[in-house]
């Protein structure tokens, strides 16, 4: 036997599919927001860490590649876990694969108003749609973003769109 081991679920029954970018600015954050504001333990979640957060699911025409991967994703864990009722998708404030993107791809064309958060917003609402079009069973969908509650960017609050 190993000389250290770390506990591990026999069996587990999801409820909530998360959706959120990994920024380690971002992890203790929404760690603490599913725990404590949702109410999920561990075995009633499925993490699914993405840059970006649902930043790839709105480009699928401009980034392919991306789109593809983000969405099978997505499809298999709900397809493959039935007891998944919920999807929880977060975007944060400074986000830095959306500035990637912005560079790489004119992310504002199709919205030459507004500024970045505005654009993920939006986003959100976009992915809740692609959800609710395209799972083939019904699910909660709830939107949220992440943004610095302090100019020193060591408080974040998470809301409810």
């Amino acid at each position: 036997m190993p000389e250290k081991t770390y506990p591990g679920l026999a069996t587990a029954n999801p409820i909530t599919l998360v959706i959120f970018c990994p920024d380690p600015r971002f992890q203790e954050a929404t760690d603490k927001f599913i725990g404590d504001d949702l109410g999920l333990k561990p075995g009633e979640y499925v993490r699914l860490p993405f840059a970006g957060g649902v930043a790839s699911l709105s480009e699928p025409m401009r980034l392919p590649k991306d789109f593809k991967y983000v969405w099978d994703s997505c499809k298999f864990f709900v397809e493959h876990s039935p007891s998944i009722q919920r999807v929880v998708l977060i975007n944060h404030e400074d986000c830095r694969k959306y500035a990637a993107m912005h560079g790489k791809v004119n992310l504002l064309l199709r919205q030459a108003t507004g500024n970045m958060s505005d654009r993920q917003k939006r986003d959100l609402e976009e992915a809740l749609r692609l959800f609710a079009k395209v799972v083939g069973r019904n699910l909660s969908i709830d939107l949220y973003y992440a943004s610095y509650a302090n100019p020193e960017h060591t408080q974040i609050s998470i809301d409810k769109l």
